[in-house]
């Protein structure tokens, strides 16, 4: 059974943020909140604990997922080279909803990579991911609190709602802040490129990298996992009616709108499947009662 423990982000009590330390280094499953989305955690190193975030997420084992950390030095066992803009960029946007791309170093398992010589690293904003980090004293492998494809979580209730009993505990800090995931910016390339637009937008990196580079048309491979978008346009388009129909008025700026555009997005989502199952279990009872008017009539 899943586990829920409130925690006030304004004062993160030392006793639950202790106990969902406990688990992740035994090896559980702990969702959290991040300024951006719920973020599902497990100890980065630990092969068996990565396994079972993809089980409960079924979630394609070709993602890579994101590492976060508590300060820009914990980067350092983890990769094997520090380009010399990552320093600019920590000072800039760290803590914050900026990932890192970089060259990952032999301690980082297959699981987090997907098998390729990169990881993908960041320093969470959220004072509850903060607390929990180095609480844990451990770099957490933390994709999305969601299963595969579902909409992202702004609030613990979507995670319940998606993952209970699949995972050990959810740390319940309220609605997240930002509600858009972290952009993505692979430093191995030249010119860097940003695999995933998120809450930083193209103005404020062109600040620290002029010549930073965006990904257009179909994602490359491995790229998945960052839930690569092209463009925005369509999911504006979506987010607005979403919007609309839940009584919230129009999209303005969707990284400032995000935290409420997800909840929109997720409530629809959840009246969705509830009325396909609706339909799916009175199915057989219309289908008697259409049977017995259609015979009577003749």
């Amino acid at each position: 059974m899943t586990e829920v423990l409130q925690v006030d982000p304004t004062d993160p009590k030392r006793e639950s943020i202790a106990r969902a330390a406990e688990c992740l280094r035994g090896g559980g499953l702990v969702a959290f909140p991040t300024e951006t989305v719920y973020g599902l955690g497990a100890h980065a190193l630990d092969r068996r604990a990565l396994q079972r975030v993809f089980a409960a997420k079924e979630r394609p084992a070709h993602d890579p997922l994101i590492v976060h950390v508590a300060v820009i030095d914990d980067i350092e066992p983890l990769v094997i080279d520090i380009p010399r803009i990552v320093p600019e960029l920590a000072a800039r946007f760290w803590p914050g909803p900026l990932t890192l791309v970089l060259r990952r170093s032999e301690r980082v398992p297959d699981e987090v990579t997907a098998g390729l010589d990169t990881v993908a690293i960041r320093v969470p904003s959220h004072p509850i991911a903060q607390a929990l980090l180095r609480s844990a004293q451990l770099a957490i492998a933390a994709p999305s609190a969601n299963r595969f494809s579902r909409p992202s979580p702004t609030r613990a209730a979507h995670v319940l709602a998606d993952l209970a009993d699949r995972i050990d505990m959810i740390l319940d800090g309220g609605p997240t802040t930002v509600g858009l995931e972290s952009t993505v910016v692979d430093l191995t390339q030249q010119p860097p490129m940003v695999l995933r637009p998120g809450a930083i937008d193209a103005d404020a990196l062109r600040a620290v990298i002029p010549e930073v580079a965006f990904r257009s048309g179909p994602a490359a491979a491995g790229t998945v996992g960052y839930h690569v978008i092209a463009g925005f346009s369509w999911v504006d388009s979506f987010l607005n009616a979403s919007m609309l129909l839940g009584g919230m008025g129009p999209v303005g700026d969707l990284p400032n709108d995000s935290a409420k555009l997800f909840a929109s997005v997720f409530a629809l989502y959840s009246g969705l499947l509830f009325l396909v199952a609706a339909g799916l279990m009175l199915a057989p009872v219309f289908h008697r009662v259409l049977h017995r008017f259609h015979w009577e009539d003749q």
